[in-house]
């Protein structure tokens, strides 16, 4: 079941967004599922759907392959320019 969705802005200290981005980004998403996930995590008896399904598959996906070792670390612009370049060019050859 999809929910009508409101925005909250929440202040963050600068030290706990830097921490924070470290384990979302291992987890392989964005900060929103990371907030979601933890929020749900602490919710979890609550038997209302708060976000869709779509992303539940999604946020299940990148846990298990992160969990897995499937995850590629790009540690500046050059590696990811080259990383998607590669890509580019595996997804369409000339």
């Amino acid at each position: 079941m999809v929910k009508s969705m409101k925005v909250k802005q929440i202040p963050f200290p600068i030290e706990l967004i830097e921490q924070v981005d470290k384990k979302r980004k291992k987890m392989g998403i964005g900060f929103p599922e990371y907030i979601r996930h933890l929020v749900l995590n602490d919710i979890q008896d609550s038997k209302e759907d708060y976000i869709t399904s779509q992303e539940e598959r999604n946020i299940a996906k990148s846990m298990k392959e992160f969990s897995e070792g499937r995850y590629t670390v790009l540690r500046n612009s050059k590696e990811i320019r080259k990383y998607f370049n590669k890509l580019f060019k595996e997804e369409c050859p000339e």
